[in-house]
């Protein structure tokens, strides 16, 4: 008989054990979740779709029978599907202990909400939750066990039996006992009964886990009590069968919606018309495309999932109305990230300001090592775009924003980096604190395996990496740091400042980040001076614009928000003519003020204009409402005087008149061309 057995991490492993030792000729083949760990604290939808996910891969390995080591799950069996006979840990126990008058249950949260145990068990019950002690054992952290139980176990005293109805607790049995003087009932035995009725076969053992750590390998030895197992890291969450609703095209609903179309049934929607090839080739796949102002119309109860455009808002129609049917909402990196290879070296750079020059500088230094580097992300190019280039050893190399991050579940890097936190998109999130939180997620599932780079000179990017798992190292410290000299890395010169093309804080601040990340891998000091002497910086981020006049102007379009605008402003050591404005997300231009000194002239833009006016009025700096950006630079020809700066730098997203930053900063250069060429 081969007979699957699955858990949310290595609590499951105990009812392994015991069917391995009382009932061996049987093939078996074990998943623990263990990226979503803790099942307890997930809800129940979540449960459902996980567990569900991972049967379909146990029916794939032909299981005969899947054995539900799950608490959590065995909760909410009435609502798994499953091909084959599914045996759960609770339905066992009907009948079984009708000789108790009071009996205590230990267990996860959701599975009291449920009363699962009520179903099957005549006795007067004392029900515990207990949410701490899965993050206790799974990570060995028994210094506070003998408080969690002494507090948990305290109305248990009149109980004559206690049962551990989580798979984990059996792991600490012997410390219950201390606290618990009856009857103390595994689930595990009830397990073993029924399979000691199957028919047998030779014996075998498979397991595999959604997420591996050292701290994982050596629980699992210990309870297997077995030298040589045969493990293996498995993503069962590819989409297959399933319904889905792709909102919104752009480049990412267009590459996600190729990934999927063989095997599922998609329809995407954007309220703009498409390019006529990418719809035919997307329908040529079985993919349906629909315009529509919201796509609220398109969306019922027989969707299986939503995968939303980064950029659109949670307060979008669709997004409200997929939440009211409990419709599972995603964006195309988590789709994604379950299509990867297993050993993929994953990093992800996020921050308010300095990601996409961090990536792309470690990037381009991790390729000129000879690493099998792949660039992906919000840099430009989808994960799903990107996915089939990904081979075994690849490094990724992702910059994630908060867009990004805010529907990512599962999603896990190997090494974060964290360029900084200040105030920006408050009007996707909020409020800081929900921005923040956000950020955060680039921490997601980490261990002290994993690392985490932060930098030690921003106070929201310490204040909210106090309490992540990742084993964390710090740039803009006392070791890795840039003074007049030079770089530093280890307390030791990489490379002068005099031999580094792009100058400003900021980028001395971003050449850290990705030397820090770059000794994870290779350290040549040659190949990153050769390379940081040549490094132009990025499109639209400071980007110098060629003209034949003697004014000096710069795209720093990619400046959405004050804070990134105040970094362009410190380059600048003349007089500036600075075009402001964009979309209303509440942004405060007050932060401008230390610097606009400089400021010349400020030429107002976009929805924000009048209020821009407004700002520029309280310093007495000279502005003209222009709404446009051509209109801008019309009036900056006949403002602007030889040696001066012209600076775009909208502290501003582009929405309210441009797709995005960088159509904003390719037409502010070709009005570079057409106007003063």
């Amino acid at each position: 008989m081969k007979i699957g057995v699955i858990d949310s991490g290595i609590g499951g492993l105990t009812v392994l054990s015991s069917l391995i030792n009382k009932c061996p000729n049987h093939e078996y083949i074990y998943f623990g979740d263990t990226i979503h760990l803790p099942y307890g604290e997930k809800s129940k939808e979540e449960i459902i779709d996980y567990t569900n996910n991972i049967i379909r891969f146990l029916e794939s390995e032909k299981v005969d029978v899947i054995v539900i080591a799950c608490g959590s799950i065995s909760s909410h069996k009435e609502f798994i599907k499953s091909n084959v006979p599914l045996i759960d840990i609770i339905s066992p126990l009907e009948g079984k202990l009708d000789n108790y008058k009071k009996i205590s249950v230990m267990a996860t949260a959701i599975s009291i909400k449920t009363n699962a145990f009520k179903n099957y068990i005549n006795s007067e019950l004392n029900l515990i939750a207990c949410p701490k002690l899965v993050p206790i054992i799974e990570n060995n952290n028994y210094k506070k066990l003998d408080k969690v139980l002494n507090e948990y176990l305290e109305t248990t005293k009149d109980s004559e039996a206690l049962i551990l109805g989580c798979t984990h607790y059996p792991l600490i049995k012997n410390e219950v006992s201390k606290y618990f003087q009856g009857d103390i009932i595994c689930l595990d035995k009830y397990i073993v009964d029924i399979v000691k009725n199957m028919q047998e076969s030779s014996y075998s053992l498979k397991l595999y886990f959604s997420a591996i750590t050292e701290k994982l390998l050596e629980n699992v030895h210990k309870i297997l009590n077995q030298d040589k197992l045969d493990i293996e890291r498995k993503c069962v969450y590819m989409l297959e069968n399933k319904k889905i609703l792709v909102l919104g095209m752009a480049r990412s609903g267009y590459h996600v919606s190729k990934l999927l179309a063989n095997s599922n049934e998609i329809i995407i929607t954007d309220k703009t018309e498409q390019k006529k090839e990418n719809v035919e080739e997307l329908e040529k796949l079985g993919v349906k495309f629909v315009q529509s102002e919201t796509g609220v119309e398109l969306l019922d109860n027989t969707f299986d999932l939503v995968i939303k455009n980064p950029g659109i808002e949670p307060s979008h129609p669709v997004v409200k109305k997929a939440l009211d049917l409990n419709i599972k909402i995603v964006n195309e990196m988590e789709v994604a990230y379950n299509y990867l290879p297993k050993n993929v070296k994953i990093i992800g750079i996020t921050g308010s300001n300095g990601k996409t020059t961090t990536t792309t500088i470690l990037y381009n230094l991790l390729k000129l090592h000879g690493i099998d580097a792949i660039l992906g992300g919000n840099i430009g190019y989808p994960l799903s775009e990107v996915v089939e280039k990904v081979n075994v050893n690849s490094v990724l190399v992702l910059e994630i924003s908060d867009h990004q991050l805010y529907n990512l579940d599962s999603f896990k890097t190997d090494i974060s980096i964290l360029t900084n936190i200040c105030p920006t998109h408050l009007d996707f999130h909020g409020t800081y604190e929900n921005y923040k939180n956000t950020k955060k997620k680039i921490f997601n599932h980490h261990t002290n395996l994993d690392k985490a780079f932060i930098n030690s000179n921003n106070l929201d990017s310490l204040n909210i990496t106090e309490d992540i798992k990742s084993f964390k190292d710090y740039f803009n410290n006392n070791e890795n740091y840039y003074n007049e000299e030079g770089i530093f890395i280890n307390n030791e010169l990489v490379i002068k400042l005099e031999d580094i093309k792009i100058k400003g804080t900021h980028n001395y601040e971003n050449i850290l980040a990705a030397l820090i990340a770059l000794k994870e891998f290779a350290f040549d000091k040659d190949i990153i001076v050769e390379y940081l002497k040549k490094f132009n910086g990025v499109e639209h981020r400071i980007e110098i614009v060629d003209s034949n006049s003697d004014i000096h102007f710069y795209n720093d379009s990619k400046a959405t928000n004050p804070t990134s605008t105040l970094t362009a402003l410190k380059t600048m050591n003349k007089n500036t003519h600075l075009i402001l404005g964009g979309m209303e997300r509440k942004q405060d231009f007050n932060e401008l003020n230390e610097y606009m000194n400089i400021v010349e002239c400020i030429y107002a833009i976009g929805e924000v204009t009048d209020r821009i006016y407004e700002y520029a009025s309280h310093l007495g700096i000279k502005c003209f409402k222009c709404y446009t950006l051509e209109e801008a630079m019309n009036l900056v020809k006949e403002n602007v005087k030889s040696e001066e700066n012209v600076l775009l730098s909208p502290a501003s997203a582009s929405w309210d008149q441009y797709d995005k930053f960088e159509t904003r900063g390719e037409e502010f250069k070709k009005l570079v061309e057409k106007i003063f060429n």
